[in-house]
Parts: structure tokens; C-alpha cells; sequence
């Protein structure tokens, strides 16, 4: 009798054992579930199916092999990108690079590389813009298909050779292939527009004894399908108002005559909700007079005209995006142009003759079919 007392006690204690954890976790945590959630765990806990399979607790135990491939998949992926995998999907981003390395890869390329060429031309703009999408489409314009891009935290560069025919088709080294112009693909990571206005510098460049002045030109290339606040405020601190930056400019102009020319360039015109470049050139402006506005309202607040000299140096009324010459800055144009990277890619042969030759074209309507909104 008493063997046969002590059986039924000890074996429910064995098969209640295994279960206690998931049903004390339960029992924890349906005080504080909805009631909609524990009527759908009473209901997959009714299946007898499950039951057989999983256990007593087919809800819990479920829910917790779900957690641990959860844990276990973020788990390999800090391993992963701790030896390196992260590298190749942000460039530029390791431990040992040293401050300002983002203008790295120029040094490198200019160290290495003894192709001269006479302009440079600075592609800038927002991050996810499609300044670097336009760079690969102007280095390769037989390419049919949009090259796939990553973020970058380093400025890249290449040469492209100017042609005297506009057939893409021609071969880069054929006799319609004269002069060569560097592109600068800049990273529109806002941390990094520090160093973009020393790309913007005129700049002296010696060959073979002789000593020319480099053209610099600019294009800013904005997403046709978002605000520009981002570009206006990028073009208004490194361009428009940085001090430094403009005197260089104006004691060029007034020795040479040579203006720094931008391209604004309106991407992504392929999409449903693009807009065409008027409609770009009059929001650029209404972000440009409100920046204007907070500065003067900040230098008007500041004692002595601290940091004065940063401030707008732009004069008159309302801010001329076509002249800018009546707001005190006769040596800087803009220009605007709508452009597509994919089927047709409108576009694409005005901006290469803007970087090659350094024209403007005097009204992009007239060889655009830009939609009017």
C-alpha cells in the first residue's frame, strides 16, 4: 500500500515539471493582455493538434521559439557586421579613417592618377537626391539601366572627356573626344557639409611650367519629388552666404570675369508625383527668403556683428534667382534643368554640355518636355 500511495504523487509532480516555466509566464503576464489576446491564445491552445506536438502550452511555447530566433537572428547580425559586413554598404565608415577623411578618395586619386584635366564640376545635393545615380549615367551614358547605389561618407571622383558630338555612342577615346572635365560626387550627409566649400575654391593648377586657373562649377541636384528645404539650405550656408567662399569669387570676378556657375538640377521627373523645374526654381526661392529672414533676424540680435561676416551678404527686396547680381552677388548664376536617369533621360545632354563646355541653357522648356503642373 505504500508503494502504491507514493506512485500517483510522484508521477504528475514528472510531467507537471517540464511545463511549470511557460505556464507561471502565462499565468504572469494575462493580467496585463487584452482581451482579445488571451481569447485567441485560449483558442489556439484548444487545438488538439498542436497540443500533441508542442506540449501543453502551444501559445507560450510558440511565442518563446519565436523570441529566440528573433534573439538569434540580430545576434548574428552584430557578429557579422563587427567583422566587416557593414562596410560594404556604407563606405568610408571605418574606425580608422581619420577626421575629414571625405575628401580621401580625391587625395588618393590626385596622388595616383596623371590625367590633367580643366574643370571640375561638384555634384552635391541631400543625401538620397541621386547625385550619385547621375554620376554613374554621365560616366556611362550607352548604359540602359539605372545603376544600383549605396550610401557613401567618402566624395568620389572620375574623369569624363568632353565630345564635340553629342552621339553618346562615340567612344570616349575617338577624335569627337577632346578636353576632360573630374566629377566630384559629394555625400549629402549633412555632418559632412563642412568640407564641401573647399571644393568650391578657384583653384591654381600647375602643368609643365604653366599656371591656369581651374573652373569650378556646381550641380545641386534635388529630388523633384520632395521639399527642398534640405538643398536650400545647403546652397544658402556653403554657397550664398559663406564669406570666405564669396570674396574668393569676387576677386576673381573682377579680375577675369569668371563666374561660378550652378546647375540646379531636378531629379527623379520620371516619377508619378515629380515637379518640373519652374515649379522647383519657385520653392527653392521661398526656402532661400526664409533663411534670409532668420539670419537677418539673428544678426540683428547678435552684439557687436559677431559672426557678422557669415551673415547674408545678399541686398534688396525679394532674392532674383536669374539675376542674382541685384542681390550683391554678380559673380554667381543659376540655372535649373529637369533631368530623368532612366528611359529617355531627358535631360542628360544639356547637363553633360552644362559640365563639359560650361553652357547654360537660356530656357530648359526648350529642350524639355517638361509636364506643367
Amino acid at each position: 500500500m505504500t508503494n502504491d500511495d507514493k506512485t500517483p504523487e510522484t508521477q504528475p509532480a514528472e510531467q507537471t515539471t517540464p511545463l511549470f516555466i511557460t505556464t507561471r509566464t502565462r499565468q504572469t503576464i494575462s493580467p496585463y493582455l487584452p482581451p482579445p489576446v488571451l481569447r485567441m491564445m485560449q483558442t489556439i491552445d484548444a487545438i488538439p493538434q498542436l497540443r500533441t506536438i508542442v506540449g501543453e502550452e502551444p501559445t507560450m511555447t510558440l511565442s518563446t521559439l519565436l523570441l529566440v530566433i528573433y534573439v538569434v537572428g540580430w545576434g548574428m547580425k552584430f557578429v557579422t557586421s563587427s567583422f566587416g559586413g557593414n562596410k560594404a554598404a556604407v563606405e568610408g565608415l571605418d574606425d580608422d579613417a581619420p577626421e575629414g577623411s571625405v575628401l580621401s578618395n580625391l587625395e588618393k586619386k590626385s596622388s595616383i592618377e596623371n590625367e590633367v584635366y580643366g574643370d571640375s564640376v561638384i555634384l552635391f545635393g541631400p543625401s538620397g537626391s541621386g547625385k550619385s545615380v547621375l554620376f554613374h549615367s554621365l560616366l556611362d551614358p550607352t548604359s540602359t539601366q539605372m545603376s544600383m547605389t549605396i550610401m557613401s561618407l567618402k566624395a568620389n571622383a572620375s574623369i569624363l572627356r568632353q565630345r564635340d558630338s553629342n552621339n553618346p555612342q562615340d567612344p570616349p577615346s575617338s577624335a569627337a573626344s577632346t578636353a576632360a572635365v573630374q566629377i566630384v560626387d559629394y555625400p549629402g550627409h549633412i555632418s559632412l557639409s563642412t568640407h564641401l566649400e573647399t571644393l568650391f575654391y578657384p583653384k591654381h593648377k600647375h602643368h609643365q611650367g604653366n599656371s591656369t586657373t581651374t573652373t569650378i562649377r556646381g550641380v545641386l541636384v534635388v529630388d523633384s519629388t520632395k521639399s527642398c528645404n534640405q538643398a536650400a539650405s545647403l546652397l544658402f550656408h556653403t554657397i550664398v552666404t559663406n564669406s570666405a567662399l564669396l570674396e574668393k569669387w569676387n576677386t576673381l570676378y573682377k579680375k577675369t570675369g569668371t563666374k561660378l556657375k550652378i546647375m540646379v538640377v531636378c531629379s527623379k521627373t520620371d516619377a508619378p508625383n515629380s515637379k518640373n523645374w519652374r515649379r522647383m526654381k519657385i520653392q527653392l526661392r521661398t526656402e532661400l527668403e526664409k533663411l534670409r529672414k532668420i539670419a537677418s533676424s539673428v544678426d540683428s540680435s547678435v552684439d557687436d556683428g559677431v559672426d557678422g561676416d557669415r551673415s547674408t551678404a545678399l541686398i534688396g527686396k525679394a532674392i532674383d534667382l536669374d539675376d542674382l547680381g541685384k542681390s550683391g552677388l554678380p559673380f554667381l548664376q543659376l540655372a535649373f534643368l529637369s533631368i530623368s536617369c532612366v528611359g529617355k533621360r531627358e535631360g542628360i545632354v544639356t547637363l553633360t554640355d552644362f559640365i563639359t563646355k560650361g553652357r547654360i541653357p537660356i530656357d530648359s522648356a526648350s529642350v524639355l518636355k517638361s509636364r506643367k503642373k
